[in-house]
């Protein structure tokens, strides 16, 4: 098992960068890695999944050894930020899972447009 949970980032992503960088000043332990998607420990993580979660335009996050991606890998996030951003969580899986998807893949799919890098 492993002993770390991973968030894996697309490193060409303002909005992902600004992300890892907003998640990493709130962590509550060190048992969460943010790493980005293309470094050697992403690309090992990656090359265990699915051709269909592989195919994904997702952040991903390994918790207890199970991967997310998509809004249930966002959703599941919170769970490492303090109190005020966890409360978010039983919240937000109120959203039916369709719904959730289809807004994450509209702003997956302008994301660099919204957010470029700097």
């Amino acid at each position: 098992m492993v002993d770390n949970d991973y968030l894996l980032l697309d490193a060409h992503c303002g909005m992902c960068s600004r992300a890892g960088w907003f998640i990493s000043r709130r962590l509550r332990d060190d048992k969460l890695i943010i790493t980005e998607l293309d470094s050697e420990q992403g690309q090992k993580i990656v090359a265990g999944f699915s051709q269909q979660m592989k195919d994904a335009d997702s952040l991903y996050l390994i918790r207890n050894g199970k991967p997310y991606m998509l809004s249930s890998a966002a959703i599941r996030t919170l769970l490492y930020l303090p109190i005020w951003w966890r409360i978010l969580y039983p919240v937000a899986w109120i959203i039916p899972l369709p719904i959730r998807n289809y807004a994450y893949r509209v702003l997956a799919r302008n994301r660099h447009r919204l957010f470029p890098l700097k």
